[in-house]
């Protein structure tokens, strides 16, 4: 008998997948527990927050 595990990737990991595909530019910028993640395309804009207590905002702007 086998097990296989197969974990769903989350908006955020689809989002990072996805623009890096679109060959977006990518900023990264950690500071006091924050992490922030800035993803740029010509047509497309995504920004991934994620605080010290581990709660992700994501805001995408077309």
């Amino acid at each position: 008998m086998s097990v296989t595990s197969c974990r769903e990737k989350s908006e955020k990991e689809k989002l990072i997948e996805e623009m890096k595909e679109d060959g977006a530019t990518i900023k990264e910028k950690s500071d006091d527990g924050d992490y922030k993640l800035k993803m740029e395309t010509d047509d497309k804009e995504v920004k991934i927050k994620e605080d010290a207590d581990g709660e992700t905002k994501i805001k995408i702007d077309n």
